[in-house]
């Protein structure tokens, strides 16, 4: 089946926001790497001062390693280079937050016209403030950011990764690359917050677009189909939703939305469960892992692995239910 052309277009755009998102990935985590590197030197002092101490016969405790001055050094410097990166993060974020959602709106109108609409209303560049206030002041974003969400999980992290380490007796290389992935919390944080945030405008961007036309009556989800893709999406790809309505996803979500005209037919593409049932066996049951007997032995049908839960800060998100759900639900469904 080929797809439609306003399909064929929204893929499209939704290569290039990826293409996108992968050099800002990549741009935050050289930044984030350069912390790492700043805290090399307190780090291989710390490790040759509990060198000293089992040379004397004394074993490092926690107590010893948080009580010498280079790692309060360390901790102190980690701290203040953690709440650079946060402002530097902020910065960056609300800035692609502002440029995506005037994106959202040009890619929702080229798509409206490929779906055939002709005559409809644009809605003006300077329309995506309100989209970007997710991360004015009391929003939840602003409350990560400025919450100090980054700085304590990437301190917290290296603590950790630290103390065990050289208490464990670890050579420096070792230690140091512990230390890297306990400090890495903070960076894994801010790398979320950007995903999700930034795409969130972006969609908002283009259902605003879709309201303000005037010739849209509803839009389809179109989830990404590959083996990266969250099974919830894939379950979930080709649902249809009112105008009136948001389009929920979960953190990292890459799920995107094709819209329907009000004078013009259903608009049809291949969803995600169908696409699955295309992939081999073996690919089927890498991407299904524990899943996969229970599906095989038909316990559950592939679309009931989109589940919906809901936050009071984040709204409503997709989830994949555990197979106990999936046995319960399929089980009442028989009733």
């Amino acid at each position: 089946m080929a797809d439609p052309a306003v399909v064929v277009v929204m893929r499209e755009f939704k290569r290039d926001l990826l293409a996108r998102e992968t050099a800002q990935m990549a741009a935050m985590t050289r930044r984030w790497l350069q912390i790492e590197k700043g805290l090399q030197g307190d780090l291989n002092a710390l490790i040759a001062k509990a060198d000293e101490w089992r040379k004397d016969g004394r074993e490092p405790t926690r107590a010893m390693i948080m009580g010498e001055e280079r790692y309060r050094s360390l901790i102190a410097q980690a701290n203040a280079e953690a709440t650079r990166y946060q402002h530097y993060a902020e910065g960056l974020i609300t800035s692609e937050q502002r440029y995506l959602g005037e994106l959202g709106i040009e890619h929702a109108a080229e798509a409206i016209r490929a779906a055939g609409g002709v005559s409809f209303n644009i809605l003006p560049r300077n329309a995506v403030e309100y989209m970007t206030g997710l991360c004015g002041d009391g929003s939840p974003l602003f409350s990560l950011l400025k919450g100090r969400a980054i700085a304590p999980d990437a301190v917290n992290g290296l603590t950790d990764a630290l103390v065990n380490g050289i208490g464990a007796g670890y050579n420096p290389v070792k230690v140091a690359r512990q230390m890297a992935d306990g400090l890495a919390a903070g960076l894994q944080k801010a790398l979320v917050i950007a995903r999700t945030e930034q795409l969130r405008v972006y969609r908002t961007a283009n259902v605003a677009e879709y309201r303000e036309s005037g010739v849209v009556s509803s839009f389809k989800r179109m989830a990404t189909k590959d083996s990266r893709t969250c099974l919830a999406c894939l379950a979930a790809d080709g649902e249809t939703f009112a105008l009136e309505r948001e389009m929920y996803d979960h953190p990292n979500g890459r799920c995107t939305q094709v819209p329907i005209l009000a004078d013009g037919p259903d608009l049809d593409f291949e969803t995600g469960a169908e696409w699955f049932a295309r992939l081999d066996a073996q690919k089927q049951e890498e991407m299904l892992g524990s899943y996969y007997d229970a599906w095989k032995g038909g316990q559950f049908d592939f679309r009931a692995l989109a589940r919906t839960t809901h936050n009071e800060t984040w709204g409503d998100s997709l989830r994949i239910p555990s197979l106990e759900e999936l046995r319960i639900a399929k089980q009442e469904g028989e009733r």
